[in-house]
């Protein structure tokens, strides 16, 4: 038989998210970096659709310019989960992205969460929320938090997640200039940032979400000097962010996207009006839950 795809496909909304803060602690023996961070889910997603085929694993991406086959990530959540079961089920993946690769958003990470919980439900197979988080850390450092989404706080490289109430009170008004950042440039061309004496990024954040002045006190990003130094269209957007009322203006992740917080529903809805047109812009209301 064919393995062109004849049943219903199951489709699964895979949100991007910014990085309420990011700080980088320290590097490891292993060659990766020690972070803390709090993750936030945002509107903008992208579409994954999955389908029962006889045998193996088939993909197409609506983006030409990412790869459709085994090494890209979704193939490899599926081709993992296949592995660490026994299963001889196939699935054709079918990606429909929005969400710009190169930005800091983690959509990559958020496909591939999407196709693990797809295929626990396609492929009917039971296990523990533990072991599917240890499958999703093999991944990629941001795959365990899309297990989830919502608001949480990141450590490790990122993948120890630790869930919180999702009380963030604020619009986040995300944009995506059209420039693409490596995360390995981005932490080859970083400065480590020394804090004696220094709180969990969590604490802090939890004690300042409330008032948006300690919010802005509270949060950076460690990336920011090298990718705006080297990116005047980065800094060009957080510029335009500030000028149109946002605070807490910063970038996400290692970038591209920069975003802002604003109480005010008007600001946040009229804040990009002038930069949609070459740029990706999203928009997500407080307490936003995917």
């Amino acid at each position: 038989m064919s393995n062109l795809p004849t049943h219903t496909p199951l489709a699964l909304e895979a949100p991007a998210k910014v990085n309420l803060g990011f700080e980088i602690i320290r590097r490891r023996s292993d060659g990766f970096h020690d972070i803390e961070t709090i993750y936030s889910s945002i509107a903008l997603t992208d579409t994954v659709e999955l389908t029962l085929i006889d045998d193996g694993i088939t993909m197409d991406c609506t983006d030409p310019s990412l790869p459709a086959g085994n090494t890209n990530l979704c193939a490899r959540a599926a081709d993992t989960l296949r592995r660490h079961t026994g299963l001889q089920c196939g699935v054709h993946i079918s990606l429909k992205k929005r969400i710009p690769h190169g930005a800091g958003l983690g959509g990559g990470s958020s496909d591939a969460a999407a196709v693990l919980k797809g295929l626990l439900k396609l492929w009917s197979i039971r296990m523990a929320e533990e072991e599917v988080a240890d499958l999703a850390a093999g991944l990629g450092s941001d795959v365990s938090f899309f297990l989830h989404g919502g608001l949480a706080f990141g450590r490790g490289r990122g993948e120890i997640i630790q869930p919180m109430p999702n009380v963030f009170p604020y619009w986040i008004v995300c944009v995506v200039p059209p420039v693409r950042i490596a995360t390995s440039w981005a932490y080859a061309n970083h400065k480590l940032v020394e804090r004696p004496d220094r709180t969990s990024l969590l604490e802090r954040f939890t004690g300042s979400v409330d008032d948006m002045l300690s919010l802005e006190r509270t949060l950076s990003n460690d990336f920011e000097r090298a990718v705006m130094e080297a990116q005047p269209a980065v800094r060009h957007v957080r510029d335009a962010l500030r000028h149109r009322g946002l605070r807490c203006v910063m970038m996400s992740g290692s970038g591209s996207s920069v975003f802002g917080l604003t109480t005010d529903a008007a600001t946040a809805l009229h804040a990009t009006s002038d930069l949609s047109s070459d740029h990706v812009v999203s928009v997500t209301p407080p307490r936003f839950a995917p």
